[in-house]
């Protein structure tokens, strides 16, 4: 087991890595980067807007924050997967990134995501990076075939409250996780191709899949993960951001709602969980997005939301929620919240999961999604 992947780089990364983590308040470096990044001022909302000619970042520098130094958050690679019965460091109501590559299952935990922000897994086809940022509660995986396969660590700088990992190439690039495009470096405007997660309860997911994976604190580091660091700093209604951001946020819904957002390059479309939870086992929501027809499951014991293409031999589908359970009426084969028929004619067969979706804070999502339409109901 790798638990520390740091790499040697050359010079010329070495400062460029230097001068990143320092932006804020070591101007006088800026001279001495490989990539000439002082003219990356454009763009002061973070909107996008033009690029400057050979500027090395495509968002302006000043929405840079330094946090803490690079890999002061350690990304994990290949780190060891026991078995559900081994794992006594959960409880139920834990939340985990769950995630299916071939016949490997694994859950990743909140409780060891909050210390390492990044796992890379090597052993996956194709390799994939599990990210996540406590700060905007947002839990995405990409596949790391843009970048060559390298691996992803965290940089310590912080986009829109939002972590910024690094790519472990020479010259590196620097990538917003929840634009899923490289902001500074060589990779600039370059976007990562999002792998299909689904976050739940720790009891929800073994319930779903009882021959799971799930990381073993046995990491190589010192951290205490049975607890969250920044628990109070989750909570619902608090309003309180850890960086300073260049708008308002929205106030539609409470600032850490977990939604289901899902972009569809026009805005995209949000799901708020209280607004999802009506008391009810399960929720079923019929919509589209970019005129594509979709569906969105809710699972309240389970604590998760995903949404669905509607496709292939599923194009024409109706779901409904019908005596506590989720069927189609078609065939009234009964499906769960991963998309898979579990009883009835179409036992085993699985819908195609929307690979962009995911959950964060509903500030954090309109913030990324500023256009966004809510779905509040109904």
């Amino acid at each position: 087991m790798r638990t520390d992947s740091r790499v040697t780089l050359d010079g010329a990364s070495v400062m460029w890595y230097r001068t990143m983590t320092s932006l804020l308040r070591l101007l006088v470096l800026l001279a001495a980067l490989p990539l000439s990044l002082a003219a990356c001022d454009s763009d002061a909302d973070g909107d996008g807007g033009q690029e400057p000619e050979n500027t090395g970042c495509i968002i302006s520098t000043r929405l840079l924050h330094e946090s803490v130094a690079i890999d002061a958050i350690p990304a994990l690679t290949d780190p060891e997967l026991v078995g559900a019965e081994e794992v006594d460091y959960l409880t139920d109501d834990a939340l985990v990134l769950g995630f299916r590559l071939g016949d490997l299952t694994v859950a990743v935990p909140h409780n060891l995501l909050n210390w390492h922000e990044v796992i890379n897994f090597n052993q996956t086809n194709p390799r994939v990076a599990i990210t996540f940022c406590p700060l905007t509660g947002s839990g995405l995986a990409f596949d790391r075939a843009a970048i060559g396969d390298a691996e992803f660590g965290v940089s310590g700088l912080i986009f829109l409250n939002n972590n910024v990992l690094y790519d472990r190439r020479s010259p590196p690039s620097l990538w917003s996780q929840m634009s899923t495009k490289a902001i500074c470096g060589q990779a600039s405007r370059m976007t990562l191709r999002p792998v299909a997660l689904l976050e739940m309860t720790w009891a929800g997911w073994r319930s779903l899949y009882p021959d799971t994976r799930v990381l073993s604190t046995n990491t190589g580091f010192d951290r205490n993960y049975r607890i969250d660091p920044i628990a109070e700093y989750k909570e619902v209604d608090n309003a309180r951001l850890l960086f300073p951001m260049p708008r308002p946020i929205d106030t539609r819904r409470p600032p850490k709602e977990r939604v289901l957002g899902i972009p569809d390059g026009l805005g995209g479309l949000a799901f708020p969980f209280l607004a999802l939870d009506n008391g009810e086992p399960f929720r079923v929501i019929h919509t589209a997005v970019a005129e594509q027809p979709l569906v969105v499951f809710f699972d309240r014991t389970r604590n998760a939301a995903a949404a669905y293409h509607l496709i292939d031999e599923h194009a024409q589908r109706t779901f409904e929620v019908r005596d506590g359970q989720i069927v189609d009426a078609e065939t009234e084969s009964v499906w769960q919240v991963d998309g898979r028929a579990t009883s009835g004619p179409l036992e085993g067969s699985r819908l195609a999961p929307i690979d962009e979706a995911y959950v964060s804070f509903w500030f954090a999502w309109a913030v990324f999604q500023p256009e966004t339409h809510l779905w509040t109901g109904g």
